[in-house]
Parts: C-alpha cells; sequence; structure tokens
C-alpha cells in the first residue's frame, strides 16, 4: 500500500512545482508588454528602411526590369480584346465599362472617327449626330 501514496506524493509535488514555477515566472516578468511592442515597432521600422534603400539601390536593376516589364504587359492588356485591330494615328471613339476587381476599366465599344462626322451620346453608346445618316458600329467593334 506504500507504493500507491508514493506515487500520489510524487506527482502532487510535481504539479506543485510546476505550479509555483509558473507563478514565479508570472510574478517576475514587467507588469506590461510595452517592451515587446516597443521592439516590434523598432524592428518593423528597420524593416520598412531596408526595404526602401533596397529599392533605390543602384543594385536594383533587376527588380527595376521586372517592373517596367510588368508595366509593359499591362499597358498592352488595356487593349484586351482588340488586340491586332487597331490602326496606328486613327483616332476612336471609345466607350469603357466597369470590369470584374481587379481590372478598373474594360473597353465595351469603340468606333473609328470618321473625319466630318459629329459624334453624340445616345444612352450608353456613340451614334452620329441627327443630321447624318446613322451608321452603327461593326460588329467588330463592340464586344
Amino acid at each position: 500500500m506504500a507504493r500507491p501514496i508514493t506515487v500520489i506524493v510524487l506527482l502532487g509535488g510535481a504539479v506543485a512545482l510546476a505550479a509555483g514555477s509558473a507563478i514565479a515566472g508570472r510574478l517576475s516578468a514587467p507588469p506590461d508588454s510595452t517592451g515587446y511592442i516597443a521592439g516590434f515597432q523598432d524592428g518593423a521600422a528597420q524593416g520598412r528602411m531596408e526595404g526602401r534603400a533596397l529599392q533605390e539601390s543602384p543594385d536594383s536593376s533587376a527588380a527595376r526590369a521586372v517592373f517596367l516589364d510588368g508595366y509593359a504587359a499591362g499597358a498592352d492588356d488595356v487593349f484586351a480584346g482588340y488586340d491586332g485591330g487597331w490602326a496606328l494615328s486613327q483616332p476612336y471613339v471609345v466607350t469603357l465599362k466597369r470590369a470584374q476587381s481587379p481590372v478598373t476599366y474594360r473597353i465595351a465599344s469603340r468606333v473609328p472617327m470618321v473625319e466630318g462626322v459629329t459624334y453624340v451620346r445616345c444612352g450608353d453608346n456613340v451614334c452620329e449626330g441627327p443630321d447624318q445618316p446613322s451608321r452603327s458600329p461593326t460588329a467588330s467593334s463592340t464586344r
């Protein structure tokens, strides 16, 4: 019968030691976490400074090239759905519509402008003025 009592005493002692250690640790800690917060803020500020320095350094030519490639791809994507069908130096009447996120706009229609024609707004579209015969945009100019 002495054996179960020894086990109970040892387990009780271990639990008491663990609880005492936890209480001692809490009592020896600072009353608030200002040190942690200050250290976190200092680290964040240092990270921002290092990041900005890397962006502005002359060694960032690879990052700059990637940025310019992405910028050019975005500029080409503005003509999505109309690739290859634009005439250089030709003015167009372009109607924009709201696109799906994250893109803000999409081209809803485009009409090449003809010299001497007056264009007016008719609903959500562009039409020729009332003093000209009506010509609706061709199927290739609206999408």
